[in-house]
């Protein structure tokens, strides 16, 4: 299992095996990045949720296209949108799920997990990051269904302010998604 982290300085993705990102908490002389954003891509929506600074978490979803707007286009609409939502400063980290074929899959979801990488290389050329971190669903939450890690995070955050829970269940797990991707890349970064 690897992670690959993208650095900005030499514009080169480089893998590492499991290694965890930059910690997150500021300390005294230690750069750290003011905002940490998690992504939950998908075909005509984003989950994200955004760690700023040192506490302040928000969370949500952004739409945009349609299944007759262009692939790029729709890519690009939706970081776009994201870039919109959260106003990002000039130091961030995007931390993002990437999907992966399995064997037992075949070629089927080829043309979607295209689609899924689409909308992150739109995030990393809109949001600029100076770090990314790729993560696949196995190494952060293994096996867990979706449903489990919706009503987890759900159970965690329901009233937190700042977390926008769309109505659409489903929709509440592409927020919950994104919150479980964050809290992952916290832990295992300190």
């Amino acid at each position: 299992m690897k992670l690959f982290t993208y650095n900005a300085d030499n514009r080169k993705f480089s893998p590492k095996v499991l290694t965890p990102p930059l910690p997150v908490p500021t300390f005294r002389g230690q750069r750290s990045p003011t905002m940490v954003v998690a992504i939950d891509p998908g075909k005509y929506l984003v989950g994200w949720a955004v760690l700023v600074g040192c506490g302040t978490i928000q969370a949500g979803i952004v739409e945009a296209g349609s299944p007759s707007t262009p692939q790029g286009h729709r890519w690009l609409a939706l970081a776009k949108a994201l870039e919109a939502k959260i106003k990002p400063p000039g130091d961030v980290t995007l931390v993002a799920e990437v999907m992966t074929v399995y064997a037992h899959d075949g070629a089927s979801k080829a043309p979607t997990l295209l689609d899924l990488q689409g909308v992150v290389g739109a995030c990393v050329g809109v949001l600029r990051p100076r770090q990314v971190v790729l993560v696949e669903p196995r190494v952060w939450k293994g096996q867990v269904p979706r449903e489990v890690t919706t009503n987890r995070v759900w159970a965690i955050h329901e009233k937190t302010p700042g977390i926008f829970w769309p109505k659409d269940k489903k929709k509440q797990g592409d927020v919950a998604a994104a919150l479980a991707l964050l809290h992952w890349h916290i832990k295992s970064s300190s």
